[in-house]
């Protein structure tokens, strides 16, 4: 008889790494486990986390008195709760792990990013107190060994490290490896992940941009989720230059396809709540040299020169020259390529990380 499993965590929409892997692994325990699932959105669209309008607090609200009457109503073994990491996010969902405790023994809360220990530490310290008191009670998981330590001296409990992972593995591809490129081809860049600011995007754009105007024959696309001033935006820098294009969200096949088909993956974040980016894990599975930022999780995977290239948040000049560098000497990344490919296959897969969630619930 399958046990069963109160699973609170965002699902698509939108479609971010956290949602991805919510329905991934949702849809695995699923096997072993009967779930009662609760939908942790309160908007359909991508947004800055933590942002408070009385809009937001009043879906917070409502979010809240729903999923505490669900709560009541459904008998559950565990739970695994993908928490907000947020300070607004860890108090939204306090009063439902409070039930959970009651309800149950067994209460794992995962967090997909680096941002609630700071989120908590930076609190009144009556509001510490009382989150602490409610943390101590269950099994937190963060990403990496980088964010384990300030986790673990925030929250005063059992922290444990589960790795993201390449969502599926089970797929063929012809690779656009940059140290194979041949003579005139373009450099294809790829950016895909959320159409926000603190994603790098714009850095991304301009750096192309300005790499083109000293010669360097490079295009970019663009692909993800964003508001409607960003996506127009990107609109109008495309209809001006050939070497962009936005291509809306992407998922399966298509996702597959522009990553295979590009030769450098572009994500120079500087967004505070950053985990261990799943698009970052997925660009060294199809073997696109990444150049990225030391933000979140990310120096766990991507080492400067050796799985990867680091550069300088909101620092377009410097991704410019990063890009200069990789369009000069493209024979160069072999072992960067390789590193990063063997890396991804051995230490993040799908199989690692659904093992460890259930040798905890």
């Amino acid at each position: 008889m399958k046990k069963s499993l109160a699973f609170i965590g965002t699902a698509p929409p939108p479609v971010t790494g956290e949602s991805l892997v919510n329905d991934l692994i949702k849809k695995n325990l699923s096997n072993e486990f009967d779930i009662h699932s609760i939908d942790a959105n309160i908007n359909a669209h991508a947004a800055t986390p933590g942002r408070v309008t009385w809009k937001t607090a009043a879906l917070q609200l409502n979010w809240i008195i729903r999923t505490l009457v669900a709560l009541q109503k459904t008998k559950f073994a565990s739970a695994y709760i993908v928490c907000g990491q947020t300070l607004p996010g860890l108090l939204r969902f306090s009063l439902p792990i409070i039930i959970c405790k009651l309800k149950c023994r067994n209460v794992v809360i995962h967090f997909h990013g680096s941002q609630a220990s700071r989120s908590l530490d930076s609190s009144h310290f009556i509001i510490q107190h009382f989150l602490r008191w409610i943390f101590s009670k269950t099994t937190i998981i963060v990403l990496s060994e980088t964010l384990k330590q300030p986790h673990l001296q925030s929250f005063q409990t059992n922290i444990n490290i589960v790795r993201n992972f390449v969502p599926h593995d089970d797929f063929t591809k012809n690779c656009a490896r940059l140290d194979k490129l041949a003579g005139q081809e373009p450099i294809r860049c790829l950016y895909m992940s959320n159409l926000l600011p603190e994603k790098g995007l714009w850095e991304s754009i301009s750096s192309v941009a300005e790499a083109r105007k000293l010669g360097k024959n490079i295009y970019l696309e663009i692909c993800g989720d964003g508001s409607q001033g960003v996506i127009q935006k990107i609109s109008e820098i495309e209809s001006k230059n050939d070497w962009i294009k936005y291509r809306g969200v992407l998922s399966g096949e298509q996702k597959y396809l522009a990553l295979a088909n590009s030769h450098i993956f572009l994500l120079p974040t500087y967004y505070r709540i950053e985990g261990m980016p799943i698009s970052l894990l997925e660009a060294a599975r199809f073997e696109s040299v990444i150049i990225t930022t030391n933000q979140g999780a990310i120096s766990d995977f991507v080492v400067d020169g050796v799985t990867g290239h680091i550069c300088k948040q909101q620092d377009a000049p410097d991704l410019t020259n990063t890009l200069i560098f990789l369009a000069e000497n493209p024979r160069s990344q072999t072992s960067v390529i390789d590193s990063a490919l063997e890396k991804v296959k051995t230490e993040y897969s799908f199989d690692q990380f659904s093992r460890a969630i259930k040798s905890l619930l």
